[in-house]
């Protein structure tokens, strides 16, 4: 009998029409993927507490069967355009199965500002996916697949997203996985100063050494009587920590800011110089407003530095605004 081997693993993801209606997936919805768990069956079991005249356990039956997939992506532009509007990023269908919209901008009459793809907060709505986890032929289908990520991004690392996603439970085959096609992704580029030339925090450039953050979706698996089997997303609290190197407290006073509970902008651009925006390699984070936790202080090869949690919050009354991811 054949072993399996763990590192043939491949996972594929396409928007759903329907909700929880299987999509047939091709070669090109291939997700270029790293540090993958998958967790086939989930939910919990009701015991059957039977009470006999002898000692042993009872039968247990599953209850509210679900399946989770944990992965990492990184993160780098879309490097082209269909000549009239920019191409969406691999990754952009991710983002849309966790509560976020996409928004294809145009050129505008040749200008370049404008063709870029926008991703921003939906609290109405959320994309579901089915994902196909085929492992060495074994093949795991999630259907109504929705779920929540991190950001990371640090000097000498590659950037990523971190998603995690809930998905309906469906019965595992023995299926040939099909020959992916990874030509949409591009490749990274590590943070450092060129690669990372915008990091702005409370209106001025600071010297960052890491930036991550929690979408902090809240993700439901539920299935009631009378009522839908589903992933819901039921809200969202995006927190993260960003650390800086530290600077004389006359210049730039975290603690005395966040014990007022003062807020101010948080901007990231990552893929290289702007010139980059001519070859689509750029991805810019926004959080317009974010209140920071309780700073301390760290220490990175003997460089003091500010450790800043933070909160990213609505701008507007409107709300779903609070956070953008921009490709351009």
């Amino acid at each position: 009998m054949a072993i399996l081997r763990a590192r043939r693993k491949l996972i594929l993801a396409k928007i759903e029409a329907a909700y929880g209606m299987q999509e047939a997936v091709a070669a090109m919805d291939a997700m270029l993927v790293s540090n993958v768990t998958l967790t086939p069956v989930t939910g919990g079991t009701a015991d059957r507490e039977l009470i006999r005249p002898y000692f042993g356990s009872s039968a247990q039956i599953p209850i509210n069967t679900h399946a989770t997939l944990e992965f990492a992506v990184e993160i780098a532009g879309p490097g082209g355009n269909t000549g009239a509007a920019i191409l969406a990023p691999a990754w952009g269908r991710l983002l849309q199965a966790c509560g976020m919209s996409e928004a294809i901008g145009k050129k505008n009459n040749g200008d370049q500002h404008n063709n870029k793809v926008t991703y921003t907060p939906d609290t109405d709505s959320a994309a579901s996916l089915t994902i196909i986890c085929n492992q060495d032929g074994q093949q795991h289908v999630l259907t109504g697949a929705r779920g929540t990520f991190r950001v990371s991004i640090a000097g000498s690392a590659i950037p990523r997203f971190i998603f995690t996603f809930t998905g309906l439970w469906n019965a595992p085959s023995s299926v040939d996985a099909i020959d992916p096609d990874y030509s949409k992704w591009q490749a990274p580029l590590p943070g450092s100063r060129q690669n990372t030339p915008a990091a702005s925090f409370f209106g001025a450039d600071r010297r960052m050494g890491s930036f991550e953050m929690d979408w902090g979706a809240e993700v439901n698996h539920r299935e009631i009587i009378g009522g839908a089997n589903e992933v819901i997303i039921t809200d969202r609290q995006p927190s993260g920590t960003i650390v800086l190197d530290a600077v004389a407290l006359s210049t730039f006073n975290p603690f005395a800011l966040a014990q007022a509970g003062t807020t101010g902008a948080l901007r990231i651009v990552h893929g290289g110089p702007d010139t980059n925006a001519s070859a689509y390699k750029l991805v810019e984070i926004n959080c317009p407003k974010v209140q920071l936790g309780e700073p301390g202080y760290g220490d990175d090869s003997g460089v003091a530095q500010f450790n800043i949690p933070f909160r990213a919050l609505p701008l507007g009354g409107s709300g779903d605004d609070e956070f953008t991811v921009v490709a351009r």
